[in-house]
């Protein structure tokens, strides 16, 4: 059953194409490059705010379906 969250991108890794999002409550949330889609779809960084699907089991949480809602972060 997938859950819509909020969260902020703790860290990106471009090369490897996989981080974590930062939740208010709960544990980090892993990314993996092909669970990037969406309209606004553009290289994750550090900071930005984005909304997800929850995934998987409690034990191994994944996010898909990213979308940054915050795009006033410059990205390096």
């Amino acid at each position: 059953m997938q859950k819509n969250e909020i969260g902020r991108v703790k860290f990106y890794n471009h090369s490897k194409g996989f981080g974590f999002i930062e939740r208010e409550v709960g544990c980090d949330i892993f990314i993996q490059l092909n669970s990037e889609c969406g309209s606004k779809t553009v290289p994750l960084a550090e900071g930005q705010q984005v909304t997800f699907n929850l995934i998987g089991t409690t034990r191994n949480p994944q996010a898909e379906n990213i979308m940054i809602i915050d795009l006033d972060i410059s990205i390096t």
